[in-house]
């Protein structure tokens, strides 16, 4: 169905319909070449491949980078670091990611002499954050571990805070793209 005059693809009248939810799907016989097709579009079920709502799960995008290549999903970890005691935060990650970058910002006064860092299970990853500035203070780390950036699926991203008195409020922010 092309209107040539216009020198552009239009949809014919009634090849669009809409389902219960209001998802716009392709009338049954629209695509009268290929039974499957139709079968498809008219369900609105395309296998596995369908994105529903608020959902990347990768059965879409797929995994690709390696390690010449930073192009593949990326993930950002928001780690919500309460102000008290010492101690780890951890994130039990459903997917391998390799870690690219990370920082803190301040959601409070920080704490004289403490440090947060971000690690793979018990080992760092980064160097350590200071976290005595003052409240919205943005801290980034210097150096990423490359030989412990890349935490398995089922790992550990751990945020620590091992020096100090106590830890300060915070939020670290942890960078990644998933990998295969």
């Amino acid at each position: 169905m092309i209107d040539s005059v216009q020198g552009a693809a239009r949809l014919g009248a009634g090849v669009l319909t809409a389902d219960a939810t209001g998802r716009a799907m392709m009338a049954a016989d629209f695509f009268d070449t290929e039974a499957t097709v139709d079968a498809k579009f008219a369900t609105g079920a395309i296998g596995e491949d369908i994105l529903v709502e608020n959902q990347l799960t990768g059965r879409a995008v797929g995994n690709n980078a390696n390690g010449n290549v930073i192009g593949d999903i990326p993930v950002l970890h928001r780690v919500i670091i309460a102000a008290g005691a010492l101690g780890d935060t951890d994130i039990v990650l459903t997917h391998k990611t390799r870690v690219i970058d990370a920082w803190l910002v301040l959601t409070g006064a920080g704490v004289a002499t403490t440090t947060l860092q971000v690690k793979n299970g018990v080992t760092a990853i980064t160097d350590a954050m200071a976290a005595s500035g003052s409240d919205q203070a943005l801290i980034r780390c210097a150096t990423i571990n490359d030989a412990q950036h890349e935490i398995a699926a089922a790992g550990t991203l751990r945020v620590t805070s091992a020096t100090g008195a106590t830890q300060p409020a915070a939020i670290v922010y942890v960078m990644g793209v998933r990998v295969a």
